[in-house]
């Protein structure tokens, strides 16, 4: 279930709001800083949320910002906040 009105990440528990970090949003609603997603998954190989566990849900939300960021650089255009399916 989507968390409203969250502000902090759930892995560095800093603000959200104030921060000059890019954010993901993962299939299940939760948000992390782009960055934290990446160092997780890459420190510890786990891809899950970090909130609820659902299996992937991170590296399926940083694979979704890279390829929208990709068309970013190819002309179109692109929003850094991948919004859940609901």
């Amino acid at each position: 279930m989507p968390l409203h009105g969250v502000d902090q990440c759930s892995i560095c528990q800093c603000d959200l709001n104030s921060s000059k970090f890019e954010e993901v949003t993962t299939k299940c609603g939760h948000i992390f800083h782009y960055e934290c997603a990446k160092k997780r998954i890459d420190r510890y190989q786990k891809s899950d949320c970090q909130v609820c566990r659902r299996p992937r849900a991170l590296g399926d939300a940083l694979e979704e910002y890279n390829r929208r960021k990709t068309q970013t650089s190819s002309g179109q255009s692109f929003n850094p906040v991948h919004m859940p399916d609901f």
